[in-house]
């Protein structure tokens, strides 16, 4: 992923820290701290019917490599207890959806080796109040031994959302 980065005045292959501005190394600080804006990402205060009438209009995307890597609308899951990239039903194609941010987000983990991000767990995490569409880059998650969690990219979107997929249920 490739952001521009105001110390070196050139596109570089980093996360841009939202809170302090420093152009990082993807998943980690230089001086192996823990940067705040992580810890405010992580501990978002919501309501249970907050992230639900949130996720009513933050929807879950994917890409689908095996139909050239179009976009989908994808749902079939509780936003709470699933993983939304292992019980994902593909709906339509999502059309054009202009890219706001990609940022890092954490997951919680049951085991290191199990990658299970949850639709809510974007949701806290979007500091976006214009997305309209999120994904995940699945081969950016990483298990990280500090925090006992998964780390991985989000990537946040902003565009129209069909209204077929505006009126599907939403599953706690």
């Amino acid at each position: 992923m490739n952001n521009y980065c105001n110390k070196k005045k050139t596109t570089v292959n980093t996360i841009t820290c939202l809170c302090c501005g420093e152009c990082l190394p993807p998943f980690e600080r230089a001086d192996g701290r823990m940067c705040p804006c992580e810890e405010i990402r992580t501990k978002t205060e919501m309501t249970r019917e907050e992230v639900i009438a949130r996720a009513r209009t933050l929807r879950p995307i994917a890409e689908f490599k095996a139909i050239g890597g179009m976009r989908y609308w994808v749902d079939g899951c509780r936003i709470h207890s699933e993983s939304y990239i292992w019980y994902m039903k593909r709906l339509r194609p999502t059309g054009y959806l202009e890219e706001i941010a990609a940022i890092q987000t954490y997951h919680s983990c049951g085991h290191p080796s199990l990658f299970k991000p949850s639709v809510e767990e974007c949701v806290r995490q979007c500091p976006y109040p214009e997305a309209t569409a999120f994904r995940i880059l699945k081969n950016t998650a990483r298990y990280t031994n500090d925090r006992d969690c998964h780390v991985a990219v989000t990537v946040y979107y902003r565009g129209p959302i069909p209204e077929e997929i505006l009126n599907r249920e939403i599953e706690w």
